[in-house]
């Protein structure tokens, strides 16, 4: 069965100022969606991107008064039940949902260790391969004053990068034992809401042979500016969904600035983009298998609040350019000196991608008292599929995904009904996936990398009848409820996480 509208709507990935198509598109699905009803979530009123509810720091994130309107002038973050990130938190036990309800604004200060990294990776069923783990966790602040004045006082803490023989060479000033006393077992940090203004999230490196664990300040979100400039229709920006993304040592350009040897991702993505106003929620522009160039680099500034990014995730730090020398500060220096000397054994390294929340919650069940089996199993309520995610239960979605593709043409035939917003999350390098289907080589891999994740994401768009999302909704992640509803047995996603892993 073929896709009717490919052909009329498709968008050219490999055009970066294609804009024109893009916004035209957001037009038609955001007058598609003001007619409809676009919310079934109990004790809400329905939802048009016209008002969006947002969250206010001194209101109650589950209310039902936070109206954003249409407005490009102020970039706030989304209400709980309309984010990608968080709403997935509100099918815990009902104890820990609550917590998410009650917290989801605050900022509330715990520990993060190795020990919650490790057990964060497990859960997602992400596949963390040698010594290192790179990792970003999205509203999140470092609390320890002490670990501050140490990232903020490093001697000689800058990198100069050379321009010789037209290729780019790293000189490090810092002391490696200087660097190496970063690392420590655990950090105060706060989880706390991101926004677009400050650096409120951290990017840290977890050394899994001495179970030790770095961080520095980062944001993870467009920032401000070009949020608004997006929603003027004048720029592209998007936000990289939380998961386990694959990069490589490369330079980072826009326009006439470079920096040289950051973090380029690798390979295509899916990614989240704003339409209509400033904020950006579940009932947004699914952009998939695409390329954004969501880099890992310098925020360009000194302070914290106050980056630059489109969509990349960025570590405080300058990095001037002075005809063929750039030299780099902060704590991006920081960053690239432990990239050199300890992470980039090759070429490529992953990156974990997940909330300050998830980590604050899990720690939350860690510090309870309760029996073996009780932690056990509230920590593994908190297992999730996402892209990056790998294993049997992946190989299973991957079926059930392809009867859904395949069942007479039942997802096809659904985007061919909605032909208006289905142009919104397809474009034509997806056609060959959808009319082929997910295997490779004749197998299901049991990877949920970007190609199982976008089949996915139209899945939740155009088939799912649960009421965990608002309808046209979709949010790239699996939850144990939503792994039932696609008609999989419970029993065919074991927990990842066991008794030895939780004790002491």
């Amino acid at each position: 069965m073929k896709i009717q509208w490919e052909e009329e709507n498709k968008l050219s990935p490999e055009s970066k100022r294609d804009y024109n198509k893009v916004f035209d598109l957001i037009d038609r699905y955001t007058k598609k969606l003001s007619q409809e009803e676009t919310t079934n979530i109990p004790g809400t009123q329905p939802t048009s991107r016209q008002s969006v509810r947002v969250c206010e720091n001194s209101a109650d994130p589950t209310s039902d008064t936070h109206i954003y309107e249409n407005n490009c002038s102020e970039v706030k973050w989304c209400h709980l039940e309309d984010s990608i990130d968080y709403q997935h938190l509100l099918e815990m036990d009902s104890q820990y949902a609550e917590i998410v309800k009650q917290k989801y604004i605050l900022t509330e200060k715990f520990d993060l260790t190795p020990k919650i990294i490790i057990l964060l990776a497990k859960l997602n069923s992400f596949s963390a391969n040698g010594r290192y783990l790179l990792f970003g966790l999205r509203g999140c602040i470092i609390k320890d004053e002490n670990y501050i004045s140490k990232l903020s006082d490093l001697k000689n803490n800058k990198v100069v990068s050379k321009l010789t023989s037209e290729r780019w060479k790293d000189i490090f000033h810092a002391d490696d034992s200087a660097i190496e006393q970063l690392f420590v077992s655990k950090i105060e940090v706060a989880h706390t809401l991101p926004d677009h203004k400050n650096l409120n999230c951290v990017i840290g490196i977890c050394d899994l042979q001495q179970n030790k664990i770095l961080l520095l300040r980062a944001s993870t979100v467009p920032t401000e500016n070009f949020v608004k400039k997006a929603c003027q229709k004048q720029m592209k920006v998007n936000l990289l969904p939380t998961g386990l993304y694959k990069y490589r040592k490369g330079h980072h350009s826009s326009g006439d600035t470079i920096i040289p040897n950051a973090l380029r991702e690798n390979g295509r993505v899916n990614v989240l983009r704003t339409i209509g106003n400033a904020i950006f929620t579940d009932l947004d522009i699914w952009d998939l298998y695409t390329n954004p160039a969501d880099n890992i680099h310098a925020s360009r500034k000194d302070i914290t609040t106050s980056f630059s990014s489109a969509g990349c995730n960025v570590i405080l730090g300058s990095a001037k350019r002075t005809e063929n020398t750039v030299v780099h500060k902060k704590d991006w220096a920081i960053f690239k000196h432990v990239l050199a000397k300890k992470v980039l054994n090759d070429s490529t390294t992953k990156y974990m991608l997940l909330t300050g929340m998830e980590a604050y919650i899990l720690s939350i069940i860690l510090s309870k008292s309760l029996s073996v089996e009780d932690k056990l199993k509230a920590v593994n309520s908190l297992k999730r599929i996402r892209i990056g995610s790998e294993g049997s239960h992946v190989e299973q979605v991957q079926k059930k995904l392809d009867e859904y593709l395949g069942r007479n043409g039942k997802l096809i035939k659904s985007m061919n009904k909605n032909r208006d917003l289905s142009s919104m999350v397809i474009a034509s390098r997806l056609t060959n996936i959808i009319e082929s289907g997910l295997k490779i080589n004749g197998n299901y891999d049991g990877k949920f990398f970007t190609k199982s994740s976008s089949v996915y994401i139209l899945w939740q768009k155009f088939i799912r009848n649960d009421g965990r999302l608002k309808k046209y909704a979709a949010d790239g992640i699996i939850t144990p409820n939503d792994f039932v509803n696609m008609e999989l047995q419970s029993s065919l996603w074991a927990d990842p996480v066991s008794i030895s892993d939780i004790n002491p």
